[in-house]
């Protein structure tokens, strides 16, 4: 019994060879496992008066199919360009928050708020300043859960009064 079954063992083996296969390959299963994306959100602060940009603010989250919403990692940068820079406004606080987690018959989602803060100086004196103004957005990530795709919704935003405006074109 024992021979026949390593004979058996030594023409699997053979066919194996045969067709090119090495044991590295026969043993290694296809990987099925979802990879992780990154999406992102971009938004250009500047103002309506003229349409100018001020800069640009990256909202990014880490999506994963297979992990829970809450574990999806995110991160903010705002940046300003020349023009802000020259014309004295100065960045401030800056996050992006999950605001809600959670998932259904069809998805899995989390809702995210960005946030970040300015303030306009003299330009190279860096002061006097005015008032704080704040800048949000909101978006929400989805992940099917039958087929792994990940769509971003992007709700809106809301730029300080005045003349302040939020783009999503540079």
């Amino acid at each position: 019994m024992r021979i026949l079954r390593l004979s058996a063992l030594g023409a699997l083996l053979g066919a194996l060879l045969a067709a090119g296969v090495t044991t590295g390959q026969a043993s290694a299963a296809p990987s099925s496992a979802p990879r992780c994306e990154r999406e992102q959100v971009t938004w250009y602060p500047g103002t309506l008066v003229g349409r100018y940009r001020y800069g640009q603010w990256d909202m990014n989250v880490l999506v994963c199919p297979d992990k829970a919403p809450e574990d999806w990692k995110t991160s903010s940068d705002v940046e300003l360009n020349a023009t802000g820079s020259n014309l004295g406004i100065v960045l401030q606080q800056n996050s992006l928050t999950t605001t809600e987690t959670g998932e259904n018959q069809w998805n899995r989602y989390a809702r995210y708020e960005g946030r970040f803060q300015t303030r306009t100086c003299v330009p190279k004196v860096g002061w006097p300043c005015r008032e704080p103004k704040n800048w949000k957005a909101w978006f929400t990530v989805t992940v099917d859960k039958r087929t792994g795709e990940i769509n971003t919704h992007v709700q809106g935003a809301q730029p300080p009064g005045g003349t302040w405006a939020l783009f999503r074109t540079p």
